[in-house]
């Protein structure tokens, strides 16, 4: 999209009113999370003077799943910016991918399958509200400081509530898991 207006000296962006919708295909965004890729995306994006939404397909880091976003551009909006990705099902050697530099995911995640979900809530001041559900039931975990264990195909959740603010985790609000059938 390209507008221009040779005939103004000076246009103030408050007059300037547009409404763009588009469907994007096989889109990608090199390095955009974490230095990961974001791929093969399949969205629909709306834009207006209001905000801009976006919903579809994509993969990130190598992890296919569905994602909606929005993001608002007014100063009284509640929110700056909501994300939601969720994943219904992939190899735990792609989480290991996305972050290599943590060891306790390192030791814990010995292989199989996650399936999941992450929300992320920018408010007006700049705080981040983090939810995060995993269905760990086709993978097979450990805890080893704690001499835990859980093979594949034992049921095992962990949903996880954050707060962040510059960029500090001030208070995890809630986490709660359900684990059956694991050894110890």
């Amino acid at each position: 999209l390209k507008l221009a207006f040779p005939l103004l000296r000076e246009l103030p962006w408050g007059k300037v009113k547009g409404d763009v919708r588009s469907r994007l295909k096989d889109g990608a965004i090199d390095g955009l999370i974490a230095g990961h890729s974001v791929t093969a995306g399949d969205l629909d994006l709306h834009v207006d003077k209001d905000g801009l939404d976006l919903a579809g397909t994509l993969a990130v880091a190598g992890i296919p799943g569905r994602a909606l976003v929005a993001m608002n551009f007014a100063e009284k909006a509640p929110f700056r910016s909501r994300v939601e990705f969720t994943a219904d099902r992939f190899a735990t050697e792609r989480l290991l991918r996305l972050m290599p530099d943590q060891p306790l995911v390192r030791e814990a995640v010995l292989g199989g399958e996650l399936g999941g979900r992450l929300r992320l809530l920018v408010a007006r001041d700049g705080s981040q509200e983090i939810d995060v559900r995993i269905d760990a039931t086709q993978a097979e975990t450990a805890l080893p400081p704690l001499g835990w264990h859980k093979k594949r195909g034992a049921r095992a959740t962990f949903d996880i509530d954050a707060i962040v603010k510059d960029q500090r985790l001030v208070r995890i609000a809630e986490v709660a898991e359900a684990i059956t059938s694991a050894e110890s």
